[in-house]
Order: structure tokens, then C-alpha cells, then sequence
């Protein structure tokens, strides 16, 4: 199976609907239409709702102007402009999608694509990449990354899960994280990322997605695809999930093996990927990027296009945990990044309409940080496997923080009352240089996990920053190493 051939060109006779992995859906919390998509949120206006509850693949783009122009008491010439641009801008972003379908009025016809105009911008709210803009207008978080488990049949050396890993008896029971995700929707959570380690070693994951579904949270599975045979992912689907995402250590086999450290992986990842599309389950293929595999980054393009995924995340590796430790030998050289960074530019131009990329920059080449998490304890928040609740994934990094677990204080309670999370929330923590900054608020101080990594304050300017002193210090690595295989204690072990 391959992906979409071309960018669909929006014309009155297209019939479109919101793409699988796309839900229009009324937030109870906030009391707003919001559409979820793969680590998106999107607030809609008014018309724009009345327009994406239309798009049900049966009727044209013209009996869809017809309704609105007759409900808005609005000439027909004089919308068709806005709504056909509003329309090819949620086509290109892959948020809906064509369907064959016979109009209602057989006798209309074609026409040209009219000019843009920008009333359409006007018709729905800038479109995020993440949910940072999002929670700071609502107040309230809007996603959750649950490390279900730290077992893993894989051992990458890239891996940001803590060196000391929990074993599975120190995992919560299923009644725990049922409890806690029902907190989570209470709270306003609206979608739930489920990762690991593998989150697909639990044998009680089909409750948990179904419990999310109940709760109408948006459910995202980050495997890594080994251990999903047999009628599993059916299962999974079956329950209820909205999402799958499978993570390839590298676009060709071997790269994948050598990697992982797992014989077969890249076939069974790429059989899981192909049961995801014949199931109908929206597909994203995440690519973790670092010195080993970042001459492949073309291949993974042409990977995802071959397995008709959805989305493409080229996500370059970010250094906390095992990555951490391992870093001298996975930094790509800069040469490398900025021809990486050149390449994905131009490839999601050309693939506009067709492949959705979302690219996740390095750090250690930037000038400036970009927004971690949108902000401490902002929008999102990751629970660990025996339930402590974190501002950020790698948070228990900064070792000189203490964090709350949710079976022992309520969800609701440590996001707005905790010190750990209040710790560096908004601005008015920031030391100078960050202060005075006039990126305060794009960056919000950058990554505070770095910061601590690299100067033992997790208050410092994040290192990145070219105002930091730190700023040199991310080009003094230590000496070249090969990557470690995880270990506990003195054994080394499938964990």
C-alpha cells in the first residue's frame, strides 16, 4: 500500500471529510468545538465548525457554500472564495481528506479556484504545532505522556528513559492508571500518549485504551512494533485507539538491528505498519535521528510514503537519559544537521497535501531553545511507571527536584498546587539574561532538563541560548564512546 499519489486540488465538485486520524469534538471542560489530531489541538471558530460538520464526504464543496450561504444569508459569490481557501489549507495540512462522492445537485458544475483571500485566516484560529499557545490561553493541561512500563525488548543507546529503569514490579496495577486517566479528563486532559519502555508488553493495554475511549480522550500508541503479531493491534483497535505511532531505529534493516539490538525488528515493524493500514488505523512512523542514521533521513520519506502513513516525525535525538550518557557518540556533526535541516524544508514543500512531516530540531547547533513542552507545566504533563507525575519527560533528571506520585496526592492537586510544577511555570522565575529577553515568551527559558545537565542549575539559561555563558559548553563533549547497552545493577538485561 503507498501513500496518496498527489496534493488534492479543492474544487466545488471535491467531497471531503476529516481524515481517520482527525475528531471534531465538543470539549466539556472548556466548553468549545475542538478538533484532536495526532499531538494536535485545534480551537475552530464558530463558522469554521459549521463548515468541518459538512465535510462528511457527501456532499460537494458547492452544496456545502449553498447551506452556508442559505444559513448566513450571504451570496454565494461572495463566500465561495473564503470557504474553497479554508477548505485546500485543511486538505494540505491532511486534517481532511477527499472522498468520492455524487452531488446531491447532479446538474453543478466546475469551476476554477477562486482567488485567496484572507478573510479565510480569519475563519478558524492559527493552526499550532504543539499545544503550547493553546494551554496558555485555557488553563488548563490538555495532554498526558504515560510511560505505562520501562520494559522494552529493545536497547537503544538513544533512549531518554531514566539509567535506573523500573522494574515490573514496580509498575502501577491497571485499577491505578484507570483511576488516574479518569482524574486526567476531569482535569481537561483531552489526549493521552501511551509510551514506555513498550506499552504493548501490558497485557492490560486493550483496558486501558477502551477506559480513554469511554472518557472520549484522543488515545496515541508509541510502540516499537516488535511485539505487535498475531490479531494484537486488532485488539487494540477493536478497544478503541485513535492513533498508532511505530518508531524505526533506521529506514533500512540493518541500520534498525544494529541499533535496537534486536534480530528482525525492521521486518516486524514493517509488518505492523502494514496491519495499522489494513485495519484502517492512522499511521504515524516517528524517526529518531542521531549520528547513525542521519544520512538516512531521505530513505525515511520514502519509507512512509511507501507504508501510506500519515505522518512522518523526524525527530532528532534530544540528550537526557541513556541519549545523555551515549551523546558523544550519537551528535551528528553539524555539517550533517544543517543538510538535514536544508533537506526537510524542501521535501515537506513538495509533499504538501500528500505527507504530513513534523520535524523536532537539534538542539546543540541552535542559537535559541525552542519552547520545551510550551512551557513548564503549561499544557502537558508524563507520568512514570509507578505513577509520579512530571512537568516534562525527563524532569526526574534534575535531580535536586522532588515530584509527587498520583496515586498518593490527586491529579488536580499536584498540577496547580505542587511545587515541582509551579517551580518554573510562567515567567517570573527567569534569572537574566532570560528576563530581559525579548524571546521570553516564545521560549519560556527553553529546556530546564538541559540546563541542569549542563550547569547544574536547572534555573540557568538553557545552554543552547547564544546569550547563555554556558553557550561553548555543548561543543565539549566527552571523548568519542560507543553506545552503552542499558544496564541494571552489574547485568545487562532485556528491561
Amino acid at each position: 500500500m503507498t501513500g496518496p499519489a498527489s496534493r488534492h486540488r479543492v474544487t466545488l465538485l471535491s467531497c471531503l471529510r476529516l481524515a481517520p486520524q482527525v475528531l471534531l469534538r465538543r470539549d466539556r471542560t472548556r466548553g468549545r468545538w475542538m478538533v484532536l489530531a495526532p499531538e494536535k489541538v485545534l480551537w475552530p471558530d464558530e463558522i469554521s465548525v459549521d463548515i468541518l460538520r459538512r465535510c462528511d464526504g457527501s456532499a460537494t464543496v458547492a452544496e456545502v457554500i449553498e447551506d452556508l450561504a442559505c444559513d448566513y444569508a450571504a451570496p454565494v459569490e461572495v463566500i465561495a472564495p473564503d470557504v474553497i481557501e479554508f477548505l485546500q489549507d485543511w486538505c494540505d495540512r491532511l486534517l481532511l481528506r477527499p472522498r468520492a462522492g455524487r452531488s446531491r445537485n447532479p446538474g453543478a458544475a466546475d469551476a476554477a479556484r477562486p482567488a485567496a483571500s484572507s478573510a479565510a485566516q480569519r475563519q478558524v484560529d492559527p493552526l499550532p504545532s504543539s499545544f503550547a499557545e493553546l494551554d496558555r490561553r485555557i488553563g488548563a493541561p490538555l495532554g498526558l505522556l504515560a510511560e505505562l512500563t520501562h520494559r522494552c525488548p529493545l536497547q537503544c543507546g538513544y533512549c531518554s528513559n531514566p539509567l535506573e529503569l523500573l522494574k515490573a514490579n514496580r509498575e502501577l496495577p491497571d485499577a491505578a492508571w484507570l483511576d488516574i486517566f479518569t482524574q486526567a479528563a476531569e482535569l481537561g486532559v483531552v489526549q493521552a500518549h501511551l509510551s514506555g519502555g513498550e506499552p504493548t508488553l501490558r497485557k492490560d493495554l486493550e483496558e486501558i485504551i477502551a477506559h480513554l475511549a469511554r472518557l472520549g480522550v484522543y488515545s496515541n500508541l508509541i510502540t516499537a512494533g516488535v511485539t505487535l503479531g498475531g490479531d494484537r493491534l486488532e485488539r487494540l483497535a477493536d478497544a478503541g485507539l485513535n492513533h498508532v505511532q511505530i518508531s524505526f531505529q533506521g529506514a533500512h534493516a540493518e541500520t534498525t538491528e544494529r541499533v535496537g539490538r534486536y534480530p528482525g525488528a525492521h521486518a516486524k515493524k514493517l509488518a505492523a505498519a502494514a496491519q495499522a493500514r489494513d485495519l484502517g488505523l492512522p499511521l504515524t512512523i516517528n524517526a529518531p535521528i542521531h549520528r547513525l542514521n542521519i544520512d538516512e533521513v531521505p530513505d525515511y520519506v520514502a519509507l512512509a510514503l511507501s507504508l501510506g502513513a500519515d505522518r512522518l516525525e523526524i525527530a532528532n535525538v534530544q540528550y537526557y537519559g541513556w541519549a545523555w550518557l551515549n551523546r558523544s557518540a550519537l551528535l551528528p556533526h553539524r555539517d550533517d544537521v544543517l543538510r538535514q535541516v536544508d533537506y526537510v524544508e524542501k521535501i515537506r514543500r513538495d509533499l504538501t497535501g500528500v505527507l504530513a512531516i513534523d520535524f523536532v530540531t537539534p538542539d546543540y547547533y541552535a542559537d535559541y531553545p525552542k519552547p520545551c513542552m510550551g512551557g513548564w507545566g503549561a499544557d502537558a504533563f508524563a507520568l512514570t511507571p509507578d505513577g509520579t507525575m512530571l512537568p516534562c519527560h525527563a524532569a526526574q533528571t534534575i535531580t535536586s527536584m522532588r515530584f509527587e506520585n498520583a496515586t498518593r496526592m490527586p491529579v488536580r492537586d499536584i498540577w496547580e498546587r505542587s511545587e515541582a510544577f509551579n517551580r518554573f511555570r510562567g515567567l517570573d522565575w527567569m534569572p537574566e539574561p532570560c528576563r530581559s529577553c525579548e524571546r521570553k515568551e516564545q521560549d519560556f527559558g527553553g529546556c530546564r532538563c538541559q540546563a541542569f545537565a549542563m550547569t547544574g542549575n536547572a534555573a540557568a539559561t538553557d545552554p543552547v541560548c547564544i546569550k547563555s555563558p554556558h553557550h561553548a559548553d555543548l561543543r565539549q563533549l566527552p571523548p568519542r564512546q560507543e553506545i552503552r547497552p542499558r544496564v541494571i545493577g552489574a547485568a545487562r538485561e532485556l528491561v
